[in-house]
């Protein structure tokens, strides 16, 4: 009976924390991403936040029942930190580059010029927490088979784009039309795909693993990364035409997430992700 209420009391205190876990994820994502919240909230956010997941970090890395969540409070922490780096950059690079966003050439750049923030302050935040980049899954691990699982992540990315009018587009369309945003689709896919893998397999759900487990920690960054996607686009599309959308997020978020779990290898989902990037954005121009 003890062992079972140790079981119990274990369970109870590994779903709580994926609950939080998941509330304090998508209130990051919210003062980074979701563009309907007015302005004053999310500039507050964005400046509030680092504070509070700082404060919090430093009371359980002192506290000795709670040290085990020093790690994902720093996690979150990594993340708001970068948020409040590209909204102080703001629309920056955008003037220093004289592009236009809604070009493949524009969202390219703009995604290597947010991702670039985000990455290095992982990267760093990972390193002041004395973690090799092993605990990203970025080193190690079964890295031929997460490769492999990755080109079936790529295949299986393909089946939207051929079937759901990405291919007919491009086929309809001049080769001299495609050719020239190919190479800025690849930049921003390989950048996009880089960043928000790092972020949500290799910082968070690495960082909860050890904590919650590993269903929890895959359910909750499908949760996160789905919701986060949602966020973004919430104000441009309806809720309706958001659901094929959502459905092919969560796929994907699955996909990857289980990939980096089997494999201990973060590359894997890295290339999936990208594709999936690449065939989604290739469709939507060249049915422009």
């Amino acid at each position: 009976m003890q062992d079972n209420g140790v079981g119990t009391t274990r369970g109870a205190v590994r779903f709580i924390s994926f609950i939080l876990i998941i509330v304090v994820s998508i209130i990051v994502a919210i003062s980074g991403y979701m563009s309907i919240v007015p302005a004053s909230i999310k500039s507050t956010c964005r400046i509030a936040l680092p504070i509070i997941l700082a404060i919090i970090t430093i009371i359980f890395f002192f506290s000795k029942s709670q040290k085990k969540f020093w790690q994902i409070s720093f996690g979150l922490l990594a993340v708001s930190v970068a948020y409040l780096v590209n909204w102080i950059i703001g629309n920056l690079p955008s003037t220093w580059f004289k592009v236009d966003s809604a070009s493949p050439r524009g969202m390219a750049i703009l995604k290597v010029t947010e991702a670039i923030p985000l990455i290095v302050i992982i990267f760093l935040f990972n390193w002041l927490s004395r973690n090799g980049i092993n605990s990203l899954y970025l080193k190690g691990g079964k890295l031929k088979q997460s490769l492999l699982m990755g080109l079936i992540i790529s295949l299986i990315t393909f089946m939207p784009f051929a079937f759901m009018g990405g291919l007919k587009a491009v086929l309809e369309s001049s080769t001299s039309r495609i050719l020239p945003m190919i190479p800025w689709l690849l930049l921003f896919s390989c950048a996009n795909g880089f960043m928000e893998e790092l972020w949500f397999r290799g910082l968070w759900m690495g960082r909860s693993v050890n904590l919650i487990g590993r269903s929890f920690s895959l359910i909750g960054t499908i949760v996160i990364f789905t919701a986060f996607h949602v966020l973004i686009y919430a104000n441009q599309q309806s809720l309706l035409s958001l659901i094929p959308l959502i459905f092919q997020w969560g796929v994907l978020g699955s996909l990857c997430g289980w990939v980096t779990l089997k494999t201990k290898n973060l590359w894997g989902g890295v290339l999936g992700h990208a594709a999936g990037d690449f065939f989604l954005y290739l469709g939507i121009f060249a049915a422009m």
